[in-house]
């Protein structure tokens, strides 16, 4: 009961330090200084359902915070952040991937297949 009671502590403990701003989310640092390592890390991810749900809305909670970041830096007159969030939440400015085909290729991958055209 008790292995089981500090496999609880530290995976509170675990969520608290990586939510910390200093922390940043870094996975490793957090797996320092709970004493665990990357792999019960993720043998935890894996395994337990509401610790899952808990470092997703952690990580959700960081990703905000970063957002609020991200927009007062454009307001502030960064260039770069203002294309950023305009580039991945603006319909207007959103990229719109290109496929380009090559059509030699494609020529001579059915002349091999087909014999000549």
């Amino acid at each position: 009961m008790s292995a089981s009671l500090d496999t609880f502590d530290k995976k509170k403990k675990f969520i608290e330090f990586y939510s910390r701003p200093e922390v940043q989310g870094n996975i490793s640092m957090t797996c320092d200084a709970v004493g665990i390592t990357r792999q019960t890390y993720y043998n935890w991810l894996e395994k337990d359902k509401k610790f899952r749900e808990e470092m997703y809305e952690a990580k959700m909670k960081m990703c905000d915070e970063m957002e609020q970041i991200l927009i007062s830096r454009a307001v502030e007159k960064s260039d770069t952040a203002l294309i950023f969030w305009l580039k991945y939440n603006h319909p207007q400015y959103k990229e719109n991937p290109q496929v380009q085909i090559n059509q030699q290729f494609i020529f001579n991958k059915l002349k091999e297949k087909y014999g000549e055209l």
